[in-house]
C-alpha cells in the first residue's frame, strides 16, 4: 500500500467525510464534453466541488493521490427496484451515487429523506410513487384505476405524500392516462413508465417524460419493420421524449438461471431477494423454455439496434437496469448496462453520458459532471473510462455528497453485509415475555427461506374460553414487530380481517368450526391496514392430517388472491399457504411447548 493511501485511511476516522478533500494530480473526466483535464487538483468542500485547477490544496485538507488515476462523476441508475437497505451500499460500492426507484412506498420516502439529511449512507434517492395501472393491476400491491377521477385522486395523493414522479403501467385506461398526464403537469410531476396499451406509442411521444424498457416501439416483440422503427426514433427525438432502455434485465431473462445463480456476486444479494429469483415460481418465467430464451436473445439484438437508431436520431437516453429483477444485482448491473450500450453502437462517452450528465438533466439534479458548484458525487478509477467503460467497474474509491469511501472501506462494509446474512436472528429480542400458557411458534417462510416468526400464548380464561397473545416479527423489507391479543370468535365472526398474521383468522374461528366439509360461506373482508374492501369466499376443504383446511378466495377491485388456512384440532390456526406472483408464502408450525 502506498504511503498516500495509508495516510488517507489513517485520516478517515478523524475526517468522517467532513472538511476539505483534495484529489491531487488527477486526470479529470468532467463529462461536460468528451475530454480529459490532465494533472488537476480537485477540491471538495462542504459536499460540493469547490475548485478544479493546478493550485496547491489548502492546509488541513484530506489529500487523495490521483497520480495515474481518473476522476469522473458518479453513475446514476435511473431504473431500480430497491427494497433492502443492503442494496444502498451495493449501489455505492459500484460507483452508483444516484438512483431512481420505480415503485415507491413510504419506505422509499423515508430512505430518500434520511439520505438527504445525512442520517443514512446511500445514493441520492429519487422515487416514483406506487405503480399506477388499470384494474385489476398486473402486479399485486400496485394501484389500479378505472376512471379519470380515480387517476387524478391517485396523482394528487402521491404529490401530497412527497413523490415527484408518477409511473404508469400497461393497463391504464385511456381516460385515466389523460387524467394522469394532466394532473401530474398541474402538480409539477414527471410521468414515466410503460406505454399503456390504450394509448400506444403515438399518443405517448412528447407527452410522457420517459419511456421505460423501450416499451411500445415494437408492438409484438421483434415484428416491426426497421423503417418504422427509424421513423419512431426520429419522432422520439423531435418530441424530446427520454428512453431508459434497461437492456441488461432482458439479457438476464434470456440467460441460464442456474449459471446466473452460481455467479460470485450472488453472495452480495439479500437472501430474501435471492429467494425471489426462482424461475420456477416467478409468474413471468414459469414454463420458460430454451427456445423461449433463444427467441428472447434474438429480440435483444433488435432492442440494441433500436437503441442505436434512437442515438443516431438524437433522442435522449438514460441508463437504467431494472435492478431487483432476477439476477440484476444492484450496482454491478449498471456496468453491464454500460457495456450493452457500447455494444449497441454508442461511444464510451455517449454511454457514460446516459449515466451521468443525461441523468442529471432529466432529474434536474446538480450532480452528473465534474464542475465547480456541483454536488461531489465522484469516482476515482484506474484507467480512462472514455477509452473503455470497463475502467469504471472497480472504483478505487467513491465520493458521495463529499464523503470519501476508499475501496478498502467499501470492501469491509460489503464483507460485513455478507456476514450479516449468515448471522442467527433473535427476532423477538426486546419484546416482553408472553403470559403463562401453551406457547406455539410458527416460522414465516418465503420460498422455503425463513423470513419471520410468530408465536402465541394460548391462555384459558376464567369462563373456559381462550385468548391468544400473539407476537410477530418479520424481516426486511416488510420489517415489522407487533403484538396482538385476540379472543377467537369475539364478536367478529361475521367478518374476516387479515394483515398477514395468522391470529386474525382466529376472529372467524367460531364460524369456521361450523362449516361442514365441502360447505362454503362468503364474508365481508376488511384489510387491517387500509385498502379496498372486498369479500372472502371460504370453503371447507379436505382435512390435512388432523388439521381442518379452508380454501379462501379474497376478491376486491384490485383482483383476487387464493390461499389455504389450516386450523388444528384445538381450533388454533396452524398454517397458511399462498402462492404469490414471485413465490410461495407459508406459515409453518415450528414447535409447541408448555
Amino acid at each position: 500500500m502506498c504511503a498516500m493511501r495509508l495516510l488517507v485511511l489513517l485520516l478517515l476516522a478523524a475526517a468522517s467525510g467532513a472538511g476539505d478533500v483534495a484529489f491531487v494530480d488527477v486526470a479529470v473526466v468532467p463529462m461536460d464534453r468528451n475530454r480529459v483535464i490532465e494533472r488537476a487538483t480537485v477540491l471538495v468542500r462542504d459536499g460540493r466541488i469547490a475548485a478544479i485547477g493546478a493550485e496547491k490544496p489548502p492546509g488541513g485538507a484530506l489529500l487523495i493521490d490521483g497520480r495515474g488515476r481518473f476522476l469522473m462523476p458518479g453513475l446514476a441508475d435511473l431504473h431500480v427496484h430497491a427494497w433492502y437497505e443492503e442494496e444502498l451500499l451495493l449501489f455505492l460500492a459500484s460507483g452508483v451515487t444516484t438512483v431512481r426507484n420505480l415503485w415507491g412506498k413510504p419506505l422509499h420516502l423515508r430512505w430518500r429523506n434520511e439520505i438527504e439529511r445525512g442520517e443514512r449512507l446511500g445514493p441520492t434517492f429519487f422515487t416514483t410513487g406506487d405503480i399506477v395501472d388499470g384494474r385489476p393491476p398486473i402486479w399485486q400491491g400496485s394501484t389500479g384505476v378505472a376512471t379519470g377521477e380515480e387517476a387524478r385522486a391517485i396523482v394528487a395523493a402521491q404529490a401530497r405524500d412527497g413523490f415527484r414522479e408518477v409511473k404508469v403501467y400497461n393497463k391504464v385506461p385511456a381516460a385515466a392516462y389523460e387524467a394522469i398526464l394532466d394532473e401530474a403537469r398541474r402538480r409539477g410531476m414527471r410521468v414515466t413508465g410503460h406505454v399503456p396499451l390504450a394509448a400506444g406509442i403515438d399518443r405517448v411521444l412528447g407527452r410522457q417524460d420517459c419511456i421505460e424498457h423501450l416499451d411500445g416501439y415494437f408492438g409484438v416483440p421483434g415484428r416491426k419493420e426497421p423503417s418504422r422503427l427509424r421513423e419512431l426514433a426520429a419522432r422520439t427525438a423531435e418530441a424530446g421524449t427520454w428512453n431508459c432502455p434497461t437492456l441488461v434485465v432482458y439479457e438476464k431473462i434470456a440467460g441460464d438461471p442456474k449459471a446466473l445463480r452460481a455467479r460470485p456476486e450472488m453472495r452480495l444479494v439479500p437472501p430474501r431477494l435471492l429467494a425471489t429469483w426462482d424461475p420456477d415460481k416467478d409468474f413471468r418465467l414459469k414454463g420458460f423454455t430454451a427456445d423461449d430464451r433463444a427467441w428472447l436473445a434474438e429480440w435483444n439484438v433488435e432492442r440494441r439496434r433500436l437503441v442505436k437508431m434512437l442515438r443516431d436520431a438524437g433522442a435522449p437516453l438514460l441508463l437504467g437496469t431494472d435492478a431487483g429483477n432476477p439476477f440484476v444485482v444492484a450496482g454491478l448491473s449498471a456496468h453491464e448496462e454500460l457495456a450493452l450500450l457500447v455494444a449497441s453502437g454508442l461511444s464510451a462517452f455517449e454511454a457514460l453520458a446516459a449515466a451521468t450528465r443525461n441523468a442529471a438533466e432529466y432529474l434536474e439534479d446538480d450532480a452528473g459532471t465534474v464542475e465547480v458548484g456541483r454536488r461531489a458525487d465522484l469516482l476515482l478509477v484506474g484507467g480512462n473510462p472514455l477509452e473503455d467503460v470497463g475502467h469504471a467497474r472497480e472504483p478505487l474509491g467513491v465520493m458521495v455528497r463529499g464523503r470519501w469511501l476508499p475501496a478498502e472501506e467499501i470492501q469491509a462494509k460489503l464483507d460485513a453485509i455478507v456476514a450479516s446474512y449468515a448471522r442467527p436472528k433473535d427476532r423477538f429480542r426486546g419484546m416482553p415475555e408472553l403470559p403463562a400458557g401453551e406457547v406455539v411458534r410458527f416460522e414465516v417462510r418465503w420460498n422455503d427461506l425463513v423470513v419471520g416468526e410468530e408465536r402465541y400464548a394460548v391462555v384459558v380464561d376464567a369462563d373456559g374460553s381462550r385468548t391468544l397473545h400473539v407476537q410477530q416479527a418479520n424481516d426486511p423489507p416488510w420489517s415489522e414487530t407487533k403484538a396482538l391479543v385476540v379472543k377467537p370468535g369475539d364478536g367478529r365472526e361475521g367478518v374476516v380481517r387479515t394483515d398477514g398474521t395468522l391470529a386474525r383468522w382466529a376472529e372467524a374461528w367460531t364460524l369456521l368450526e361450523r362449516l361442514e366439509p365441502g360447505a362454503s360461506v362468503r364474508l365481508p373482508h376488511e384489510p387491517v391496514r387500509g385498502g379496498a374492501r372486498g369479500t372472502m369466499d371460504i370453503t371447507r376443504a379436505a382435512d390435512e392430517g388432523d388439521a381442518r383446511a379452508y380454501a379462501c378466495v379474497l376478491r376486491d377491485p384490485d383482483g383476487e388472491r387464493r390461499f389455504t388456512v389450516l386450523f388444528g384440532p384445538d381450533g388454533i390456526p396452524s398454517g397458511f399457504l399462498e402462492e404469490m406472483q414471485q413465490g410461495i408464502l407459508t406459515y409453518r408450525r415450528a414447535d409447541a411447548a408448555r
